[in-house]
């Protein structure tokens, strides 16, 4: 069984040593056949110190700043032999059981097809301080989440930080990125679920950093100074999803359609004329719909708002 840990960075030299120090010290790091680090044209001397690492493997991309998700894809191109991987940012910190901990799940996956593992968080700050929440607690999502494909349309679950992908995922991710996806976490497991081909764990197998450098990160406390700020900020994401879920329904070949219900289909049919027909009835449709967009109420019910509004 061939395991890879793909790490991919951009400045981060001020948590990489940490980061990369918790995964060898990890109890079953011995499983793993290679590390890949995909860096995103670094200013800082986050590859210098990276290559202290004798036996880290870093890949220098070409072109400079091409975003998280793109970054993580050129890596996976390296990954094209491996069983398994592992995704990992560049300034968390591994649990010494993690790997093992995943790997007691993946006899429930199905290899055939793309699979997903992935588990919470635990959220701590800038100095690793525990924060006392974990990620699915800070986002009142239920661990369970990402297992059924509608619930992801229009809401990621799982932080790729702490997810692993089999084969058939990494082919399918590689054979289908575009500009259009929003992240590549949120990509890889659209397909998994789909199969229902995902697995979660409930346990916490990685301190998740939050601090000002974040690419992404847990979801800030709403305040009323904030709002104006996040309002528009969710409408602009909800812009790039529709235009996400959109192509995902468009990249699915006749055995993956197949897969839907009818009632997913549907769905899906109405979030993808939205990208091109932004019609006050096809939004009160969307406004009306009897099923869940996102898994909190206030989440829920703001995401109805903003389609009213698209």
């Amino acid at each position: 069984m061939n395991i890879a840990i793909l790490i991919a960075t951009y400045n981060g030299s001020r948590f990489i040593n940490e980061q990369i120090d918790s995964i060898l010290k990890d109890e079953d790091y011995s499983t793993i056949s290679k590390i890949i680090v995909t860096d995103d044209g670094s200013l800082d001397d986050t590859v210098e110190l990276i290559r202290k690492y004798n036996d880290i493997i870093v890949v220098n991309n070409l072109s400079q700043d091409k975003g998280p998700a793109s970054n993580f894809v050129s890596g996976l191109d390296y990954c094209k032999d491996m069983d398994y991987v592992f995704f990992c940012d560049q300034d968390d910190i591994w649990f010494k059981n993690k790997i093992s901990t995943f790997l007691k799940h993946i006899k429930y996956l199905d290899d055939n097809f793309p699979g997903v593992i992935y588990s919470d968080l635990k959220l701590v700050d800038t100095f690793g301080c525990d924060l006392g929440k974990t990620f699915f607690e800070n986002e009142s999502i239920p661990c369970d989440w990402g297992v059924n494909v509608n619930n992801l349309f229009l809401q990621n679950c799982a932080p790729g930080c702490a997810m692993m992908i089999n084969r058939k995922a990494i082919g399918r991710v590689l054979d289908t990125y575009s500009k259009n996806v929003v992240m590549h976490d949120w990509w890889v497991i659209l397909f998994a679920s789909l199969y229902k081909n995902v697995i979660a764990i409930e346990d916490c197998t990685i301190s998740y950093r939050q601090h000002e450098n974040n690419a992404v990160g847990a979801s800030r406390k709403v305040t009323l100074r904030n709002i104006p700020i996040l309002y528009s900020k969710s409408k602009s994401n909800l812009s790039k999803v529709i235009f996400q879920i959109s192509y995902f329904y468009s990249s699915l070949s006749q055995a993956e359609l197949a897969l839907l219900s009818t009632k997913q289909k549907m769905l899906l049919d109405i979030l993808s004329r939205l990208s091109v027909d932004s019609s006050f009835l096809l939004r009160c449709k969307l406004f009306f719909y009897p099923g869940k967009f996102k898994s909190s109420f206030i989440r829920d019910f703001f995401t109805r708002v903003y389609f009213l509004f698209f």
